[in-house]
């Protein structure tokens, strides 16, 4: 859908001499789909020293966020990845550790429900590469 407005006519100082010129402005409407399918979207890294495993579409590994509400679980997982245990909320919002960093006991166990997704407990804490999937 286009809207129109009036043109537009201005001289301009050209070597001592007023010269018209004259353009028309146009604005556009994109509907929201169009508007979401352009929108780039940020990559997230492992934030774990030393891995480089991207949130992508069809990365096997899981990302994580960092406990906001269970400070002591959060100053954990901080001081895990090198950084300062009185890190600000809003500087780690987000960061994420991938799976690769946790074991098979740091999960909570799948009860049969048709749900894939894998839960972390809230004990887990991030270690250097245990998992083999690379």
């Amino acid at each position: 859908m286009f809207f129109p407005l009036p043109s537009i006519r201005a001289a301009v100082n050209v070597n001592s001499a007023h010269v018209p010129i004259s353009c028309s402005i146009v604005f556009t409407h994109s509907n929201d789909n169009d508007v979401k399918s352009r929108k780039l979207t940020m990559v997230r890294t492992c934030k774990f020293p030393g891995c480089d495993h991207k949130n992508v579409p069809g990365s096997p590994f899981r990302f994580h966020r960092f406990s906001v509400s269970d400070m002591a679980m959060r100053q954990l997982w901080l001081v895990a990845i090198g950084y300062s245990a009185g890190a600000k909320i809003s500087s780690i919002k987000d960061f994420r550790v991938c799976s690769a960093h946790f074991s098979e006991d740091d999960y909570i166990p799948n009860q049969g429900g048709k749900s894939k997704k894998r839960n972390l407990k809230s004990s887990a804490v991030p270690v250097p590469w245990v998992s083999s999937i690379y």
